[in-house]
């Protein structure tokens, strides 16, 4: 609501009035009419669930909201069309499969027996088995001896990055809220005058309305009185005249 409001200004030897418009489009920390006008709050939540269950109803005739923009969305494009292996790892996260564990198989020591130790493939393949496999310990060693020798330090690192991280999270955290606060009050303060203004000029129009409806009854009042006197005039006038005509 636009609120326009008078306030006297001074100049060099004069003084005159200047129209100041405020708009104030809600105040929720003045306005209390739910909580002291009995009854308010559950017609507001009546009208509330009727537009509710009216707009349900639209979206109910018209197919649903979901249905409505589904149609003005654009058609899904497909991903990855050249490669099967990614278009098969898609389909199995939308369709909730666990991934394949790593098999171990291949690392594991295995000398061939039976018919298989008498041919020199099967020896060939537990050679390239056993070569595999001492390739993964090599490895595993090496990544132990890093992590040893370096491990400790980059956790302390990364701790330190994370608490770093942390105390930034917090003190945004901590200014947010602070701003929150601020605005808050600013709001209640800026609301709490707009309101104070309102009630003000809220009972400057009531006494002007009084004013003015003192005013009519008074006028109308003046009026019967002017009315009434004339007609006593008249009647003195009437009387004056008949008594001149008996006197002659």
């Amino acid at each position: 609501m636009s609120l326009i409001v008078p306030s006297s200004s001074q100049g060099e030897g004069s003084s005159h009035t200047v129209i100041q418009r405020v708009t104030y489009d809600a105040l929720p920390y003045h306005d209390r009419e739910l909580e002291n006008v009995p009854g308010l709050k559950s017609r507001v939540d009546k009208e509330i669930q009727a537009e509710l269950q009216s707009i349900a109803a639209r979206d109910k005739a018209s197919g649903g909201a979901i249905g409505v923009v589904k149609e003005r969305l654009p058609v899904e494009p497909k991903l990855f069309e050249h490669r099967s292996d990614l278009q098969a790892e898609l389909s199995r996260i939308a369709e909730g499969n666990k991934t394949k564990a790593i098999d171990g198989s291949r690392y594991a020591l295995s000398s061939p027996s039976g018919d298989g130790a008498s041919d020199a493939n099967a020896w060939d393949e537990a050679l390239s088995q056993a070569e595999a496999a001492l390739g993964h310990a090599n490895v595993r060693r090496s990544n132990l001896e890093l992590e040893k020798k370096f491990g400790a330090n980059l956790w302390r690192l990364h701790n330190f990055q994370q608490e770093s991280m942390l105390r930034q999270y917090e003190k945004a955290v901590e200014d947010m809220r602070t701003q929150t606060a601020d605005l808050n009050r600013s709001r209640k303060m800026s609301q709490t005058q707009g309101g104070e203004t309102l009630s003000r000029l809220e009972s400057k129009w009531a006494e002007c309305i009084s004013r003015n409806l003192q005013v009519e009854v008074a006028t109308l009042q003046g009026l019967a009185e002017v009315e009434e006197l004339k007609g006593k005039r008249e009647e003195l006038q009437t009387r004056l005249a008949q008594l001149d005509a008996e006197a002659r």
